[in-house]
């Protein structure tokens, strides 16, 4: 079901939320924009319109063979990736036109990097990669 950013269907006083909605042209199927559309959704349904506002969220996959964590940039940005692997795992780097990280995926040991990650995007990337 499609919804804008306050939850709000095309049907007069329908909302809806989780994995179900495709919301602003996105599927989010995870905890994380639920419970943000959650907020705002109660906001508007308190009477304050609220449009949800979401942070870099990176999906973490918690497998034991291969621990991943991915940020998919948005499919309207131009850009390239960039990979790097070592001893510790792999790095995946979606850098726009602009040389700024825009998206990333991290498997093996260095998934404990995530945070430096999404702190860095939308900024130019701070390391050069292989």
């Amino acid at each position: 079901m499609q919804v804008n950013g306050g939850m709000k269907t095309t049907v007069p006083d329908v909302f809806a939320i989780g994995d179900c909605v495709e919301i602003n042209g996105r599927l989010l199927p995870y905890i994380a924009p639920i419970t943000y559309g959650i907020r705002a959704l109660a906001d508007t349904l308190l009477g304050r319109p609220t449009m949800v506002q979401y942070p870099p969220m990176p999906v973490i996959v918690k497998t034991a063979a291969l621990p991943l964590t991915l940020l998919s940039p948005s499919n309207s940005l131009e850009g390239r990736w960039q990979v790097e692997r070592d001893e510790h795992g792999s790095r995946a780097f979606f850098l726009d036109e602009s040389e700024c990280l825009q998206g990333f995926v991290l498997a093996g040991q260095v998934v404990s990097e995530r945070q430096s990650w999404v702190d860095q995007c939308g900024e130019p990337l701070k390391r050069s990669v292989a």
